[in-house]
């Protein structure tokens, strides 16, 4: 007798965005089930599927969100989610595989999570070393040796520029 267990060919849908977790709620009609892998590890998941899609989808939480999660999206609107069994973690391997391909993976993850903050601080570094077109000040500069005449002919100058 075999100890492989047949894997589930459903395709897997990965993702870190917990905003697919706190939009259940709404979704409560379309979903098939939520499950919660490895709660006490470091970075559960939740596998949820909807009835018409065949993806599931597998939601990668750092353990400080989970409980947050749990609490103020599942339990507050009474989503119901159980622990996936062994049963179905073996049969799912792929769902607890990070699914990356190494660091490049991760600076790509990085950089499109955090896209519009790394153009807003190079926008702010530009206007800051450039200043905002328009917005500067036109000063002349004159010598005190150059200066002849009355306090009054000193106003005209500055009137004309």
């Amino acid at each position: 007798m075999s100890n492989t267990v047949v894997q589930d060919s459903s395709p897997l849908l990965r993702s870190q965005n917990i905003g697919e977790i706190t939009a259940l709620p709404g979704q409560r009609a379309r979903l098939e089930y939520l499950l919660l892998a490895k709660p006490l590890s470091e970075t559960p998941r939740y596998l949820f599927k909807f009835k018409d899609a065949p993806a599931i989808h597998v939601v990668k939480v750092p353990a400080t969100s989970h409980l947050s999660l749990e609490r103020e999206v599942l339990l507050r609107h009474g989503l119901p989610y159980a622990i996936a069994t062994d049963a179905y973690l073996a049969s799912h391997k792929a769902a607890l595989q990070d699914g990356d391909n190494g660091p490049m993976d991760e600076a790509g993850a990085f950089l499109q999570r955090h896209a519009v903050d790394i153009a807003l601080a190079l926008l702010l570094l530009c206007v800051l070393k450039f200043g905002i077109p328009g917005m500067g000040v036109s000063a002349n500069v004159i010598a005190p040796g150059k200066l002849k005449g009355s306090l009054d002919d000193l106003i005209c100058v500055f009137r004309r520029t």
